[in-house]
């Protein structure tokens, strides 16, 4: 088996976002004055709608066209041969259906509308399934008339599945429809481009898609493919243009190019320069460190001598005042000594200090008389 053929057996059946369910509320000849909810049930398969021409074939191809196409660009029922402006979103609103002269006779082709007050609410909703991601989302609209006549609406989005009767279940007013679809779980907004933003971010799909799909839907019939193709597939454009274009632009790249090679070139040259500077800039960022680490070191060394030396002054100081203490002590003591003896003196003064002076000497005479007494030694006449 090829590999082509093993791409196409492992495909799903029906690959990518298919439509799974359309309804329509109050769109056009499906009036829901009685509340029903008119529903096409397409389950994500190529389908044919067929029936009589006015029952309401292209009124449901409108409704898928409201749901995807902006209104600048939409086609309504173009397919089914009527002129662009024979139908709008307002017609849908309010449900034309026929066209007759007024009571008076005097004005023909006037429109008759189901709904001709315009004051009731219009809804459409699809929700698209891809088998292969098990994934749905919903596409909603709420449609309406203002006071002044004009349409106007409110586009929601939801990642879920969503079926018209559960979104419509207590919305009777236009002024509760963006509250009301946000309890739900919608995403809404008043613009298109935010709207079909979320559609492009879920899909995936081209820009162009949506205006190939508006092209589509408005062709009648395909007599000639080329013709077909050309005039509703391709758009018309200026080839000369285009071409002028490229060639400047092809200039322009050949000489950013050779602009390119050249800075290339010059990066090749520059190379060895880029590492001796960066060789340069990390020695200077050394000498730097080295320089302040020098001058760091005039007041660091101090310090240092403060830190180391500090303590050990401080336990000098500490012996030096205990010393003085002493000192001062001691000199307290001698002087205390040297008063008790002047007071010594004083008393032996006063005592007979005289006699007292001369019994050293009375004690030498003593022992020389005592020398001379001694035996065998005569005395001195």
């Amino acid at each position: 088996m090829s590999g082509m053929e093993h791409l196409f057996d492992t495909r799903p059946d029906r690959p990518g976002y298919r439509l799974q369910r359309l309804e329509v509320f109050n769109w056009g000849t499906f009036d829901s004055s009685k509340g029903n909810i008119y529903r096409f049930e397409p389950d994500g398969r190529t389908s044919l709608l067929v029936g009589h021409n006015g029952s309401g074939k292209s009124t449901l191809v409108d409704a898928l066209l409201t749901l995807l196409v902006d209104g600048k660009t939409r086609n309504y029922n173009v397919a089914a041969g009527a002129k662009k402006t024979e139908r709008t979103t307002k017609s849908y609103i309010k449900g034309a259906y026929d066209r007759t002269t007024d009571a008076t006779g005097t004005s023909a082709n006037v429109t008759v509308y189901l709904r001709p007050e315009g004051n009731q609410l219009t809804a459409l909703s699809a929700v698209f399934h891809d088998e292969q991601q098990n994934k749905t989302f919903t596409l909603t609209q709420i449609l309406f008339m203002k006071s002044d006549g004009s349409d106007d609406r409110v586009f929601a989005f939801a990642d879920e599945a969503f079926e018209l009767k559960q979104v419509l279940k207590g919305l009777h007013k236009s002024d509760q429809v963006i509250e009301h679809l946000k309890q739900l779980g919608y995403q809404t907004t008043r613009a298109y481009v935010e709207y079909h933003s979320w559609l492009v971010k879920r899909t995936r799909m081209q820009a162009k898609a949506i205006d190939v799909f508006n092209q589509m839907v408005a062709v009648k019939d395909i007599y000639n493919l080329n013709s077909f193709i050309r005039a509703h597939m391709l758009e018309s454009y200026n080839w000369n243009d285009k071409i002028n274009q490229l060639l400047s632009h092809f200039n322009d790249l050949k000489v950013a190019h050779e602009e390119l090679v050249r800075a290339q070139k010059a990066e090749e040259l520059l190379l060895p320069v880029q590492k001796i500077g960066e060789k340069y800039a990390q020695k200077t960022s050394e000498f730097s460190d080295q320089e302040a680490q020098l001058l760091a070191a005039e007041s660091f060394i101090p310090m240092k001598q403060i830190e180391v030396y500090g303590p050990e002054l401080e336990i000098q100081e500490a012996n030096l005042n205990r010393q003085q203490s002493r000192i001062t002590s001691l000199k307290e003591q001698l002087e205390q000594v040297r008063e008790t003896i002047r007071s010594l003196k004083n008393e032996i003064d006063q005592a007979g200090g005289d006699r007292l002076k001369e019994i050293p000497r009375l004690i030498q005479l003593a022992e020389k008389d005592r020398e001379h007494k001694k035996p065998g030694i005569s005395p001195l006449l």
